[in-house]
């Protein structure tokens, strides 16, 4: 939506457009943002639904992560909010030529302000929230890289909507909200992706996994038997054939204690024949 509005005129100033351009390219752009509160509460929810796997024994810790992901939900209900009652009728937001429309500015500010200083808190708290728990708790290299990754994203996320606080201003007080509209649009998308890609690091796991061990950073290993009956660690990046290899090739215990027994018995009974011959 966003790029139908580009080719609609967004990112010029708005008296080098006439109004057949100007109409279809603010419709456009107003029809993209409701879709974007909820793409950024998705990512924050599913952040928060990863650190209650890893911390689900404690229950204050998850009472407090569901308490977020509530807050999330009630943002992105509230920005929808707004953003539908901002004028009366609603098509006045992109087509000023509509007669007695009525439209709230001020007020829709004033909430764009609220809502951004609530996201900027949720991003914080969710970025430190592993602090608390990542130095007491054992988890795999992988677990812990992943965690820091996240915790970096969100901290350049809340930068992010720190400095788009500064554009919401000049956004509406200019009134040239195609061309001001951009710097805006940029630091919002930049978010919403930081968001997104701090969310999917854990589906990354088995990829990474592979790649450091490659790389010889990480060495995964399981268990094998040997010919005595003990255990030993292999590595595994063997093959599943190679695998089979093995196992097959590991003779079976009980067989081989039950025919060594019948050996000995064999050997007891001959000699008690040879002494009573």
């Amino acid at each position: 939506l966003t790029c139908i509005s580009v080719s609609h005129g967004l990112g010029r100033h708005n008296y080098y457009l006439s109004p057949d351009e100007r109409v279809p390219a603010e419709k456009f752009l107003f029809i993209s943002q409701p879709p974007f509160a909820w793409a950024l509460t998705c990512a924050k929810i599913s952040i928060a639904l990863l650190l209650i796997r890893i911390q689900h024994s404690n229950r204050l810790w998850v009472f407090f992560l569901y308490g977020m992901v509530i807050i999330q939900v009630l943002i992105g209900i509230t920005i929808n909010t707004f953003q539908l009652l901002l004028c009366k009728p609603l098509a006045a937001v992109w087509d000023k030529t509509i007669p007695n429309y009525v439209c709230i500015p001020g007020v829709v500010q004033t909430s764009i302000y609220v809502t951004a200083i609530l996201t900027i808190l949720t991003d914080v708290i969710l970025s430190l929230l592993p602090l608390t728990f990542i130095r007491h708790v054992w988890r795999s290299v992988w677990e812990r890289i992943a965690i820091v990754f996240i915790m970096g994203l969100g901290l350049v996320a809340s930068c992010a909507s720190i400095y788009k606080m500064t554009l919401i201003y000049n956004y509406h007080i200019t009134g040239d909200t195609l061309f001001c509209i951009v710097g805006l649009s940029f630091w919002s998308i930049l978010e919403i992706q930081l968001a997104i890609i701090a969310a999917c690091i854990p589906c990354l796991k088995q990829l990474f996994e592979r790649t450091l061990n490659s790389l010889g950073l990480i060495l995964t290993r399981t268990t094998e038997c040997n010919r005595q009956g003990y255990v030993n660690h292999k590595d595994s990046s063997k093959t599943p054939t190679q695998e089979l290899s093995i196992i097959q090739s590991v003779e079976p215990i009980g067989p081989a204690l039950a025919f060594d027994n019948g050996s000995r018995r064999t050997n007891a009974e001959t000699a008690r024949s040879q002494d009573l011959g």
